[in-house]
């Protein structure tokens, strides 16, 4: 049904489904917002304020892909700012109903906490006078181009 409506990019799904939504007289309880529209409401809500802003989409209850990309967005951001930046994230949900998108805001911060003490182990890794660096292999996947040749 959704191609049929011609929508070919992901970002148009929100509007389509309120519009779906609205048309069938169904009462949307959970706002889905486009990538832009979330940044522009994080605008509005953020204010002239001192600190960064970032907006992250999250679709799950629990820890996922997203909550691992917001944790490097934040953390490049404070390399670019200052270790003692303040960085305020503005999360919103695609496709969970209201008691799922409140089940999900009360794990954010506890998954950035778990991602840090992971990041943390990883460098007492990475810093290890034993540490080793990867071996590269490559599966052939260019006609022509042997495996592993420069």
């Amino acid at each position: 049904m959704l191609k049929e409506l011609l929508a070919d990019k992901h970002e148009e799904y929100t509007y389509i489904f309120e519009e779906l939504k609205k048309d069938a007289g169904i009462r949307g309880s959970v706002k889905g917002y486009t990538p832009d529209g979330a940044e522009k409401t994080a605008e509005e809500i953020h204010g002239d304020s001192n600190s960064a802003h970032m907006v992250q989409l999250y679709r799950t209850v629990g820890h996922g892909r997203a909550d691992e990309r917001l944790f490097y967005k934040v953390m490049k951001t404070k390399l670019e700012l200052g270790d003692d930046a303040p960085v305020t994230v503005y999360g919103h949900f695609t496709r969970l109903g209201a008691e799922k998108v409140v089940q999900g805001r009360k794990t954010r911060e506890a998954n950035f906490e778990k991602d840090k003490k992971m990041l943390m182990k990883m460098y007492e890794i990475l810093t290890s006078p034993d540490f080793t660096d990867p071996t590269f292999e490559y599966l052939p996947q260019i006609d022509g181009v042997e495996v592993n040749v420069d």
